[in-house]
């Protein structure tokens, strides 16, 4: 530990030699050196107090902290192998003694702790590390660790007058991969950005969330399990559920109620794991992309894009989700801003019928994208979709009279796309470009 030595008795160190006094990177300011330290990981900022007595303690008043454990680690390969106990507590020691030696009169801006499956920290090391950023008046905080078992998040994470961003992402090496999340208070009055991965957020947690964070803009949950019941927020402009499952009341109708007016952005990639739960998109009738994946366990009767008129950019996925829209077609809106379309996890053998009649309610449509990933499905056994009188009828309902550029990936087996084509060619201008995308993996 001796690199970790503050030295402020001028007679200790050793005389300044010439290329010292020459070195114009050392004479820059206290302030434009420790801005260079913020870009280093927390062990090479340390390990700048060797290169001259000017450098001796500046680490010390970094306030950027990154501390990424597999930096301990000599390479890529070393990394894979399990960390030994007394690497950890090596480890563990060096973050004990940079936190006890570090100036605590300097703010910590940003806290960044990040290790691999490799390594088996210490929940307690987490916490310390944690609790000293908040003490210290942190603006961004970081956590992505993998752990033998999962660490609790402290309370006082979701109390704090100063943080701005934080992202939570720990996840175990055990078969449970979430955490039940419940916090008695959440009060984070300047929180801008907010992302949790591998977490179950319980009771009216996300209620609790939009309300204890005023002025909250980005909010990503990614692999969680979230109970839902309304998020209504003026300030949010990124909402994602990425890979998550919604639940609801048991034995309860449920209605998820999604109230953002000012959203840019929309993903909903979804499970939705209770029946009969309802989506509603209320006051976003000007949201201009969205990302719609949504698998169901039983029956959800949605009418989630009817509450989403303005969309310009808009990619579908999942096939049960688009047989579920050409019910609800007749009661759809007319997409006039939209001007791009991406389909994409299903069987357009399946989808025909529903791309032909929701392409009628996209009068401006200028891009389409199909990616037709999976081979014909058993519904349309080996045959596909043929020329014949009733699917002929079909070409005349395609609209796409503005559309500039196709895009189709498709599989060499799909017995479907040739008529597809000619749908698509027949109601077309001819200068529409085609990129076509053969034996797509």
């Amino acid at each position: 530990m001796s690199s970790f030595r503050r030295v402020n008795d001028p007679s200790v160190l050793k005389p300044e030699t010439n290329d010292e006094q020459t070195d114009r990177l050392s004479s820059l300011p206290d302030s434009v050196l420790t801005e260079i330290l913020s870009l280093l990981k927390a062990r090479e900022m340390v390990q700048t107090c060797i290169l001259s007595s000017r450098w001796r303690n500046l680490w010390a008043s970094v306030p950027c902290l990154d501390v990424d454990i597999s930096e301990f680690r000599k390479n890529e390969e070393i990394k894979r192998i399990p960390i030994s106990e007394r690497e950890c507590e090596r480890f563990q020691n060096f973050i004990g003694m940079f936190l006890q030696l570090r100036d605590n009169s300097i703010d910590v801006n940003s806290l960044c702790v990040t290790s691999n499956p490799a390594i088996d920290l210490s929940s307690d090391c987490v916490k310390w590390g944690i609790l000293y950023a908040l003490r210290h008046n942190v603006k961004k905080l970081s956590v992505r660790l993998f752990l033998r078992e999962l660490v609790e998040i402290p309370d006082c994470l979701f109390i704090s007058e100063n943080l701005e961003s934080l992202e939570w992402s720990v996840q175990s090496v055990k078969a449970n991969l979430v955490k039940k999340i419940k916090a008695v208070s959440i009060r984070l009055p300047i929180l801008r950005y907010l992302k949790l991965r591998n977490c179950h957020l319980d009771g009216n947690f996300l209620e609790m969330i939009i309300f204890g964070c005023p002025v909250l803009e980005s909010l990503y949950l990614i692999n969680c399990r979230v109970k839902v019941n309304e998020i209504s927020s003026r300030s949010l402009e990124i909402l994602m559920f990425d890979d998550c499952v919604l639940i609801g009341e048991k034995s309860v109708p449920t209605v998820f109620t999604v109230c953002a007016p000012n959203v840019r952005y929309l993903v909903l990639n979804v499970f939705v794991g209770s029946e009969n739960m309802k989506i509603a998109f209320e006051g976003m009738s000007n949201v201009p992309q969205a990302w719609i994946e949504i698998d169901f366990w039983k029956s959800c009767c949605s009418h989630v894009l009817s509450g989403l008129p303005g969309l310009v950019d808009l990619d579908l996925h999942s096939e049960p989700f688009m047989e579920m829209l050409e019910v609800e077609l007749p009661e759809l809106p007319i997409f006039k801003n939209l001007k791009k379309l991406c389909m994409g996890n299903c069987c357009m053998a399946c989808a025909f019928g529903f791309l032909a009649a929701f392409l009628r309610h996209c009068p401006n449509l200028e891009n389409l994208s199909l990616m037709h990933v999976e081979e014909l499905c058993e519904k349309n056994g080996d045959h596909g979709i043929e020329e014949n009188d009733q699917n002929s009828e079909q070409i005349e309902r395609f609209c796409c009279e503005h559309l500039k550029t196709v895009e189709l990936a498709y599989l060499e087996s799909d017995k479907c796309v040739h008529f597809l084509l000619k749908c698509l060619r027949r109601s077309t201008k001819e200068t529409v470009e085609f990129i076509l995308d053969e034996d797509m993996q």
